[in-house]
């Protein structure tokens, strides 16, 4: 059982240095009035930790110090044991400057630990426990209302009135959000509903976009194999052109093999005549034969003529057919630009006729310019709504810092006249530190994240620029790449580079590595010099083995796709090295071998010694002539080539493209290494900005923590302020803050009236934008108005078009004068170089030819004179001139056959030129088909059925005009957006209904929680009554004076003592009133049970009968407790356990204690002795 064991006192009131025991059970502090026993009692409150100056009988608590104290302090200690046995010395002193400081056991520590001390021991320094002078008077004098709070308060409901009040203000705040979450769903709702109908369009535009995209690519599809059968029919055709070419080939070697037996037969004759006709007919026969000789050294000259003139005729025929081709392509470009430029010229009068339709509809455009002034109108009343709202807001911050500002000086007012001010100070300072430790917290905070802000953007400035230089290098990249692309395309037009090859490589055949071009690289200064040493070898095909080889020339056979070269690494053998090369490569303008210029792996190298030889590259053709013509295979820088025979072969070469080819390859690796760089940089750039967002967010967030923290700051030092000048100027100051709380009230009236006003032309702002809203709903709806915005949308549409083919146009513009055009004037020049050669050829051949018609003249009359010197040698001659005859027939069809070969050749060349553009054809086609990959073809329609679906869909696209594509993703995005309002609306509701549920039941427990302090009290007051009045009928009770709500009922008292009538304690007589409200103050602590009691002159009005009734009821209570009282009253001391008389000297208050136990004891002793 905790009870008090001793209070010291030093320099408190009137006691200047004594230390009292207490004993357990009934002490009694008796003395003259002024002697100062009440101070004992201050004494006990003052170091329990009670903040009421008045309930300490002082004005401030310097006015506690004795006036005799040195020091000016004061120090009241009590101990107390708990429980369990331990005992705490509490120690309370007051310092010069006025303050409070608290000890325990010696050690300093805060009022606050003191009070939770306290309140594990069950003791609470302003409990029902302690009875002051004039308390009884107090209760008596009561009204009932004031009585019912006492029931409030020792039944707890504070803490329910607390919550009750903490839930109506979250429940104001839920109502709000509820408000303002209707109207934000009500403007998103109707926004959604505009989005669903431009939706469902864009849903249609995007069936028709796929629509469109399949029926194209089924069109195309019909095209590529109109194109494939094209193709197959001109190969075929060549196939047979040159298989008919081969037969005539075979003819001809048949009929030269015949004219050569011939010859011999004819010359056998000949040498027959000779040596058998005199030497007349000898000379005759000498100038036939000189003759002769001289006309088979003309026909050898016109063969070799001719066959210039072949090879001439050949290289003219590839040349035009390459004139052909690049020809054909720029018509190409000439009709897509013709098309383009009658696209430019239908969007154009699309533009001009919308343009018109526009300024016709000129009342449509004034009503579309309304809508934009509405729109403009909405926009200005969003701003004031804006407005209105902060003003809203500022306004109601200034009515709750008013109320604020109002409790507060309530609340001070309150405190000066019944709390410690110092207490209050104290917690104020310790708002202070608070706030000003969240405030540098935050300051510190907001300079961190400012600084790793600026580092951020510091960052993405940085890497905006890097991104910039990406881009701009990525686009010249492109162009670059776009440029080769298009030359290659063409070269590989004019040569068909490395056809049969690509095609190997698609077959993918076991053992194929690669061409040479493909298996090696080199720089691009050696590149005109490698390509021209390897020549056509560049595009051998490298084999594993010669299995591999075999397979795959058996491949081309079966597929007919052309002929190819193959090198097979287990049989190739390198070529041996030039015994001069040393020593040639010495010289200073001989620069390496070809095969040391290019690299590749070491497996490869017998192919590329096979390849390349001993090809030397030098500078320039003056190299060849001063290292010496002959003496070694050599090409030069330019792509000029000087063979080991003394042939040179130079000149103006496109060359073979593979280092262009090459040069792409690394264009693509690069725009990929390009292309990955910029999305990492993007990736970096977003994660920085989501960096920045939320710091800023955190930021903000601080900030908003730290004005908060500032504001809260700013308060509370005005109170400190405040309650500062309170507690120094004491009750002068209240008229001050009395006259300062009715000019608050007015202001907040003041606030009041504004904050309705505004909330009124906030809600007739809201009303006036809704009209408008309307308003617009209708004018947009109007059909001039959607044509106007249609016609519009469609303007800009055909507006990017035109700039979008114009574009175009001159793209291919560029293409076909930097590539095809410049291209195809070069093989016009070498064309008439050639026709030039032609022209000296034939002239030279004329000649040859008349001067061999000449002599075969000769010849012929040389042998008539012959023949009639030799009639003897007919039968030779006759024999000889069937010869000739027939010889002459096999000439004839010689020519013949070489007439119908050259038909033939010219119809191949023609058929080639062509299979180049259907196979160009076929290819564009195919690749573009190969975008619609994923598209599932219509196969059940002809292609004229398709083009008219076709044009149906692309005329209902027009006719749709602006289709706004976002607005499927928009309309998801606000679905969402509506719905997740829907379901915070729906949770604010549930919120809203569970506040009001906590509500109730707070008022319920509220309820409950009194009735049973009620029942409770009155049990005990109707027990505590009849123990002050034993006798029969007596009886006490109290009762609501309205049932039906307790808690705004009054608290009546009602008493029987001694069998009398039952009375209210208004109507009874003093000493009874005093009785029946000790009572009820016992009674209450028999609810709240203390572990000590202190009465001060509580029996002051009773009369002897009524003290003889409070001695025993105190003396019975004292058995369980320890009880404290301060009397006159002489039948309560004889009832103490304890006895501590006070008296006043000069020094101040004195004690005298008498232990009354010992003194009955030894009373009692003494009487038996006597006996």
């Amino acid at each position: 059982m905790t009870k008090l064991e001793k209070i010291k006192l030093k320099n408190f009131k009137s006691f200047r240095n004594v230390s009292i025991p207490l004993a357990m059970g009934h002490t009694t502090i008796v003395g003259p009035n002024g002697s100062g026993k009440s101070n004992i009692l201050d004494a006990i409150c003052f170091v329990l930790g009670t903040t009421s100056m008045k309930a300490l009988r002082a004005t401030r608590l310097t006015d506690l110090v004795n006036h005799n104290s040195k020091d000016g302090t004061a120090e009241v200690t009590i101990s107390i044991r708990d429980d369990g046995g331990e005992r705490f010395d509490i120690t309370r002193i007051i310092d010069k400057g006025g303050s409070s400081i608290f000890k325990v056991n010696g050690k300093r520590t805060t009022m606050k630990d003191v009070e939770e001390l306290l309140s594990r021991m069950g003791i609470h320094p302003d409990g029902h426990n302690i009875i002051m002078q004039g308390d009884v008077t107090r209760f008596i004098k009561m009204t009932p209302l004031q009585r019912r709070q006492i029931i409030d308060e020792i039944s707890g409901i504070a803490e329910y009135e607390e919550k009750k009040q903490e839930a109506m203000k979250e429940l104001e705040k839920v109502q709000t959000k509820i408000k303002e979450a209707e109207i934000v769903l009500s403007e998103r709702k109707s926004y959604l509903r505009i989005l669903e109908s431009e939706r469902r369009e864009a849903k249609r535009y995007q069936d028709l976009q796929e629509k469109r995209k399949v029926y194209k690519a089924s069109i195309l599809r019909i095209e590529v194999e109109k194109a494939e059968k094209r193709f197959k029919r001109i190969i075929e055709k060549i196939s047979k052109l040159e298989g008919e070419i081969s037969a005539i080939d075979e003819k001809k070697k048949a009929l030269t093999e015949k004219l050569k037996q011939l010859e011999e037969e004819y010359n056998k004759i000949t040498d027959q005549i000779f040596k058998e006709g005199d030497k007349r007919q000898a000379d005759v026969s000498a100038e036939i034969e000189q003759i002769k000789g001289s006309i088979a050294m003309l026909d050898g000259r016109i063969r070799a003529i001719r066959e210039s003139l072949e090879n001439e005729q050949a290289r003219k025929e590839k040349l035009l057919s390459e004139y052909s081709s690049l020809g054909n392509q720029l018509a190409a470009k000439e009709k897509e630009i013709e098309k383009i430029i009658l696209e430019i010229d239908e969007v154009t009068r699309d533009l001009n006729e919308c343009k018109k339709e526009l300024e016709e509809l000129g009342e449509a455009e004034d009503l579309s310019k309304l809508i934009d002034n509405v729109y403009s109108e909405i926009d200005k009343l969003n701003a004031e709504i804006e407005k209105k709202k902060e003003a809203l807001y500022k306004t109601e911050i200034a009515v709750k810092t008013i109320t604020e500002r109002i409790k507060l000086k309530k609340a001070i007012l309150e405190d000066y006249n019944a709390k410690d001010s110092r207490k209050k100070l104290a917690e104020i300072e310790d708002r202070i530190r608070k706030y000003s430790k969240t405030k540098e917290e935050c300051k510190k905070d907001i300079l961190s994240f400012e600084n790793k802000l600026k580092e951020l953007y510091s960052e993405e400035k940085e890497l905006d620029k890097e991104l910039k230089q990406k881009e701009s290098k990525l686009s010249e990249l492109i162009q670059k790449k776009a440029a080769l692309e298009s030359k290659i395309s063409v070269l590989k037009n004019i040569s068909g580079l490395s056809q049969t090859a690509e095609e190997i490589k698609k077959a993918g055949l076991k053992g194929i590595l690669g061409t040479i071009a493909e298996l090696c690289n080199y720089g691009t200064k050696y590149s005109k010099a490698i390509e021209t040493a390897a020549g056509p070898r560049m595009f051998y095909i490298v084999t594993q083995s010669t299995e591999d080889a075999i397979n795959a020339v058996k491949y081309l056979k079966s597929k007919k796709l052309g002929r190819a070269t193959f090198i097979p690494l287990d049989k190739i053998k390198a070529r041996d090295m030039h015994s001069s090369v040393k020593s040639l490569l010495k010289h200073p303008k001989a620069l390496d071998l070809a095969v040391k210029l290019i690299t590749y792996d070491k497996k490869y190298e017998n192919a590329m010694k096979y390849v390349f030889g001993d090809t030397l590259v030098v500078k320039d053709i003056e190299a060849v002539k001063e290292i010496g013509l002959g003496k070694i295979r050599m090409v030069t820088l330019d792509g000029d080539l000087a063979s080991e025979q003394g042939v040179i072969s130079g000149g103006f070469s496109k060359g073979l493209g593979i280092s262009d080819v090459k040069q792409l390859d690394d264009l693509k690796a690069l725009i990929k290494d390009y292309e990955n760089a910029k999305k990492l940089l993007m990736r970096r750039l977003e994660e920085l900005r989501e960096k920045q967002s939320e710091l800023r967010s955190k930021k903000s967030s601080s900030e908003l923590k730290m004005k908060e923290a500032d504001v809260m700051l700013k308060e509370w030092q005005r109170r400190f302020s405040e309650q500062s000048k309170v507690l120094k100027s004491g009750e002068r100051q209240s008229m001050s803050i009395l006259k300062e709380l009715k000019g608050m009230e007015e202001a907040l009236i003041e606030k009041e009236r504004q904050k309705g006003e505004i909330e009124k032309e906030l809600d007739e702002l809201i009303e006036k934008r809704n009209a408008m809203k309307q308003e617009l709903s209708s004018y947009e709806k109007s059909e001039e108005a959607e044509r106007v915005k249609q016609l519009k949308q469609r303007y800009e549409e055909l507006k990017n078009k035109k700039t979008e083919l114009e574009l175009q146009k001159k793209s291919i513009e560029t293409e076909a004068e930097r590539v095809l055009l410049k291209s195809r004037e070069e093989v016009k020049l070498q064309i008439s170089e050639i026709d030039e050669r032609i022209k000296k050829m034939t002239e030279e051949l004329e000649r040859n030819s008349k001067e061999r018609n000449d002599l075969i003249r000769v010849q012929k009359e040389k042998e008539i004179i012959a023949r009639k010197l030799a009639s003897s040698m007919t039968e030779l001659y006759e024999a000889r001139s069937k010869i000739e005859t027939e010889r002459s027939k096999l000439n004839e069809e010689m020519i013949r056959l070489e007439s119908k070969r050259e038909s033939l050749s010219e119809k191949l060349s023609e058929a080639k030129v062509n299979k180049a553009n259907i196979e160009t054809e076929y290819f564009n086609l195919k690749n573009q088909l190969s975008s619609y990959k994923d598209v599932e073809f219509i196969t059940d329609k002809k292609e004229e059925q398709l083009q008219r679906q076709l044009i149906v869909i692309e005329r209902e696209m027009s006719e749709m005009g602006y289709v706004n594509m976002k607005a499927i993703e928009k309309y998801e995005e606000y679905a969402r957006e509506v719905k997740e309002i829907e379901e915070k609306a729906k949770k604010l509701r549930e919120e809203k209904d569970s506040i009001l549920k906590l509500m109730n039941e707070i008022e319920k427990r509220k309820i409950d929680a009194f009735m049973k302090a009620f029942e409770a009290l009155n049990k005990n007051f109707n027990r505590y009554f009849k123990e002050f009045y034993p006798e029969k009928g007596s009886y006490a009770s109290i009762e609501l004076d309205n049932k039906e709500k307790p808690l705004e009922s009054g608290l009546l008292l009602s008493a029987s003592p001694a069998g009398k009538k039952m009375k209210h304690i208004e109507a009874m007589s003093g000493g009874e009133k005093t009785v029946t409200a000790l009572a009820f103050l016992f009674a209450i602590q028999a609810y709240n049970p203390s572990p000590f009691y202190v009465l001060d002159e509580a029996d002051a009005a009773l009369d002897p009968a009524n003290s003889q009734r409070v001695a025993r009821m105190i003396k019975k209570f004292s058995r369980e407790t320890q009880i404290i009282t301060i009397t006159h009253n002489r039948y309560i001391i004889e009832e103490a356990d304890q006895i501590i008389g006070v008296h006043m000297s000069k020094d101040g208050s004195s004690l005298i204690e008498l232990d009354m136990k010992a003194y009955v004891g030894d009373a009692k002793e003494k009487s038996t002795e006597a006996t």
